[in-house]
């Protein structure tokens, strides 16, 4: 992170800056930026849904199953 008022780069965990000592996050900045685990989150739950429905279609549908050979259907 640059800081913005002296240009020295700081880890981004750094809260003031090691060259000026200048505050590097505002509390503005915290409550707007995004949360660096909330996309990964939402993908895990979409990417879950869709393994589930894809195992539900699966076993509706009937694929993987073993057909019998008509001679040995009984109706």
């Amino acid at each position: 992170m640059f800081c913005p008022k002296c240009g020295k780069i700081n880890p981004d965990s750094s809260e003031i800056c090691s060259g000026c000592s200048a505050q590097l996050h505002t509390e503005n900045e915290e409550k707007n930026s995004p949360k660096k685990g909330k996309w990964l989150k939402g993908a895990a739950i979409v990417i879950a849904v869709l393994i589930v429905v894809t195992i539900v279609v699966l076993l509706l549908s009937g694929c993987g199953g073993a057909k019998l050979p008509e001679e040995h259907m009984t109706f």
